[in-house]
């Protein structure tokens, strides 16, 4: 924040009017001063001193994103007259929804709605005298409300000093100790949570904060989300739901519209990951949170710090996991040896698995007897091969966008050209496909 408040310091320092006003025409600069012209200079029309607070905004995103919010004259207009929403922020260090509002403000269409430099200097937070507010809580500060096995074996339900709702606590182990994760590590993994949990259309539960418990397990604590269930402390997997039919959020899946819901929630989920250049690596039904039961939606968890890593990440091989509910979800890719990139298509694969499960109506977690054994003992791409072939099976009983972006997510065919534009390609193919299919 310290650069932010610099620069509008020096805005304020030229003593500016913001009252006068001028009708001459754009000046004649380079594209690269360009990109900073706020609508009604690109446009010729009369401008003031809130077309200097317009390119202060788009500097202060770029100090933040690292690249300006507009490339051109014409993503300016299209922005200005589409009535998009504002460029956000993403950073791994620390949450910016303080900034992302400043930002929208500061680039907001009409130039009489935009703040002046002083409003602005409003806006940013004074760090307090004590320093940053420590995100490592205390476990005498949490209290077990009770135990529910619908939430998993590693996640409960709590109150927390200082919070008026309840709180989830969910329990992670790590196989080195936690001394070489470090708490830094950990402090840096709640605040990407806290700004991914702020992002546009993204679906995870806001991290409050984390506690050491011991050498090689700590616990991440989520504000819990609001619940119209009749017990206000009780939360459900999609595991969990999916294996009971008498369950009322069980009987709102066997709905079409219900069941892209829940699955567009987790496609802008992943997209708002990957566009931040994370990936979450441990998707499946298993660290889906269901509430809302009879309008269900779906929060994602799971976010482990061994886990949850940035995309195409080379520091270290992709391990295939040994537990059968993990291997449930994984793509092949992630079982071939020396494989030290993680592309988006794994995560998406197992957004296609879960839709599969949503499908069918059942969970393959919880499977037992002599399909489980059969599915044990199928190599990765046979078991590719069998979900799309489980999903094929179905056209008569989904709807038909569904299917076709269930068997898009299994194959990892989005129509993209190259790995650059996956996220596009997904966005487009996916995300927007299932909006389309709620409102229809």
């Amino acid at each position: 924040m310290d650069k932010f408040a610099n620069l509008t310091w020096k805005i304020t320092d030229f003593g500016f009017s913001t009252t006068g006003t001028s009708a001459q025409k754009p000046l004649s600069f380079g594209r690269k001063t360009r990109i900073y012209f706020s609508p009604e200079l690109l446009l010729g029309s009369t401008y003031d001193a809130k077309s200097d607070i317009w390119s202060a905004g788009c500097i202060l995103y770029q100090l933040s994103a690292g690249i300006p919010p507009f490339l051109n004259d014409e993503e300016v207009r299209e922005y200005a007259w589409s009535r998009k929403p504002a460029p956000q922020v993403i950073d791994a260090k620390r949450p910016l929804a303080r900034v992302n509002k400043m930002i929208a403000d500061m680039l907001t269409s009409s130039a009489d709605k935009r703040p002046d430099a002083v409003n602005v200097l409003k806006c940013i937070p004074a760090q307090s005298k004590g320093g940053e507010v420590s995100i490592e809580i205390s476990r005498s500060d949490v209290e077990r409300v009770k135990c529910d096995a619908n939430l998993g074996a590693n996640r409960f339900v709590a109150t927390m000093d200082g919070q008026e709702d309840n709180v989830i606590v969910e329990l992670h182990s790590v196989s080195s100790p936690i001394s070489a994760i470090d708490c830094n590590g950990l402090r840096m993994h709640v605040k990407l949570l806290q700004s991914l949990s702020e992002s546009p259309n993204s679906h995870i539960p806001f991290c409050l904060g984390f506690i050491h418990n011991t050498r090689d397990e700590y616990s991440l604590i989520y504000r819990a989300p609001t619940s119209t269930y009749h017990d206000d402390n009780r939360y459900d997997t999609l595991e969990a739901v999916l294996s009971n039919p008498s369950h009322p959020a069980y009987k709102a899946l066997t709905l079409p519209i219900h069941k892209a819901r829940v699955a567009a929630d987790l496609a802008w989920t992943l997209y708002s990951i990957h566009k931040a250049r994370y990936s979450h690596r441990m998707i499946g039904a298993h660290n889906v949170l269901i509430h809302s039961p009879l309008d269900p939606h779906a929060s994602l968890m799971g976010f482990s710090v061994t886990t949850f890593q940035p995309l195409e990440s080379h520091a270290e091989l992709i391990t295939a996991s040994l537990e059968w509910r993990d291997r449930l979800y994984q793509h092949p890719d992630c079982q071939v040896e020396d494989n030290f990139k993680f592309l988006q298509k794994y995560d998406y694969y197992a957004l296609g698995v879960i839709m599969l499960e949503m499908g069918r109506m059942q969970s393959f977690g919880l499977l037992s007897g002599a399909w489980k054994e059969e599915l044990e003992n199928m190599n990765p791409e046979k078991l590719q091969w069998f979900r799309i072939k489980r999903a094929e099976e179905l056209k008569d009983s989904v709807d038909e966008v569904y299917l076709d972006v269930m068997l898009r997510c299994l194959k990892g065919e989005f129509g993209q050209t190259g790995p650059d534009d996956v996220g596009q390609c997904f966005k487009v193919a996916v995300c927007e496909q299932l909006d389309s299919l709620c409102s229809s």
